[in-house]
């Protein structure tokens, strides 16, 4: 299997990242519950599209809440040079995509990568939810998760490209994040069973308290 990976350039290992280094004073990162995620565009051609919204139209540049319809959009990043943690993160993917499905929502992963990396990346691993390359980084870096003048890899050992952090956030039929897990320092990953709750929340419009904040 890694022989395949490499040729697709998806260079996972399994080194897992073991320390967090305390180099530089790095700024807070956090995708704050409520905030209005609805100025994002990214170019058609970098989106391998597998559930969209009936209401979807294929017209540059597209704006990321045409993903969102009337179903709440779980928004997740993914990036090779996670190494293990990255397949991890990809598993768990894989195994609540159909749940997502079933309670009414939707999954965008965006992927640190170029458009023809992520097709490839796409048949090799059989994945039926819609991805969206950032080579890069814009989408990223306009949430916070990826900073130049703070790479990770200055941070977290067993990282050696420049990566965005990871992050799991769920934005509701109004573009507002309703849950948010940002894994600052690759030991918290994103919780399933919250992340669900606040999809079901949102497709009920019910609102749902994730780490004892609410998002209206």
């Amino acid at each position: 299997m890694l022989a395949t990976q490499k040729r697709y350039e998806l260079n996972w290992d399994a080194t897992l990242p073991v320390y967090v280094g305390k180099r530089t004073a790095r700024p807070a990162i956090n995708i704050e519950l409520g905030k209005r995620i609805n100025q994002i565009e990214f170019d058609y051609k970098n989106l391998v599209a597998q559930n969209l919204p009936y209401t979807f139209i294929h017209q540059n540049p597209v704006q990321l809440k045409k993903l969102v319809g009337r179903k709440p959009l779980v928004i997740s990043f993914l990036s090779s040079g996670w190494n293990e943690y990255g397949i991890q993160h990809l598993e768990k993917l894989q195994q609540v995509h159909q749940e997502i499905l079933a309670i009414g929502g939707n999954l965008l992963v965006i992927v640190n990568a170029k458009a023809d990396e992520v097709r490839d990346f796409q048949r090799h691993f059989n994945i039926g939810f819609n991805l969206l390359a950032d080579p890069e980084q814009k989408i990223a870096q306009s949430l916070g998760l990826f900073n130049e003048q703070y790479p990770v890899w200055d941070y977290v050992s067993g990282i050696s490209e420049e990566v965005p952090l990871p992050a799991t956030i769920v934005i509701n039929t109004q573009e507002k994040v309703v849950y948010s897990a940002v894994d600052v320092n690759f030991d918290k990953p994103f919780q399933p069973t919250e992340m669900l709750a606040a999809v079901f929340g949102a497709n009920k419009n019910i609102p749902v308290v994730i780490r004892q904040e609410l998002a209206a």
